[in-house]
């Protein structure tokens, strides 16, 4: 119980990092670049649009070669508005309300990974014959440890 509390907390603490660096993340930086690229070839897209439809006027190149140009010029529209809207999806990823909720779950995830160590440090050790009893959660200079293995104990006699 205690590792999956921690193994929660772990993730809670994952997800609002990613989300408090996610200007500089992987996801925002690779949507960034995909805007710039498509709209590049938009741009030279309309370009060569304009540049067929001045070579069309002047009988240079044929009406296929405009309409060709044409197709070309939409497709590589739709495919820049995509890429801004795959942008705006991943802003709208990292909004402030996304972050309230990140926060909110690594808090209960706290807690809980808290109640859990709480369990454990209150836990009693029965055992039925007197001796030593060795707990491996203590450290070098006598310390006690604050880990899943760390517990008093009583003997209950005979």
């Amino acid at each position: 119980r205690y590792r999956d509390a921690r193994a929660g907390y772990l993730e809670a603490q994952d997800e609002l990092r990613k989300l408090e660096n996610w200007e500089s993340g992987q996801e925002n930086t690779r949507a960034r670049r995909a805007v710039a690229l498509a709209a590049m070839e938009f741009e030279a897209c309309e370009s060569k649009l304009a540049e067929t439809v001045l070579l069309l006027e002047q009988g240079v190149i044929p009406a296929s070669d405009h309409k060709a140009a044409e197709q070309q010029y939409e497709a590589q529209r739709l495919r820049y508005e995509a890429a801004r809207e795959d942008l705006e999806v991943v802003h709208a990823r990292a909004d402030t309300e996304a972050g309230r909720i990140a926060r909110l779950w690594l808090e209960n995830a706290e807690t809980r990974m808290r109640e859990r160590e709480k369990t454990l440090e209150d836990a009693v050790i029965r055992h039925r014959a007197p001796g030593w009893f060795f707990s491996p959660a203590a450290h070098a200079d006598g310390a006690p440890a604050r880990t899943a293995m760390s517990a008093r104990w009583r003997w209950d006699g005979w």
